[in-house]
């Protein structure tokens, strides 16, 4: 088994993060898909997307970025 997905977070045999790193960008740049159309809504105001951003993306973006072990090229 090469990687395993553990409690939201995914584990493999290398210690390589590469994989979390793109699974994150992923997971966000779908989540902006599913609201572009608001994003671009010039009834919404900014204070509103930017509420949006902090509480979505971000955290979509970061989550368990607390705990990865980077390297140079990372």
């Amino acid at each position: 088994m090469e990687h395993l997905k553990y409690l939201g977070s995914e584990v493999n045999n290398g210690g390589k993060i590469q994989h979390k790193i793109t699974r994150r960008i992923e997971y966000s740049c779908r989540c902006y898909q599913q609201v572009k159309a608001l994003l671009w809504n010039k009834d919404i105001s900014v204070k509103c997307k930017k509420v949006m951003y902090n509480s979505y993306f971000k955290p979509i973006l970061t989550y368990a970025s607390e705990t990865w072990t980077m390297t140079k090229k990372d």
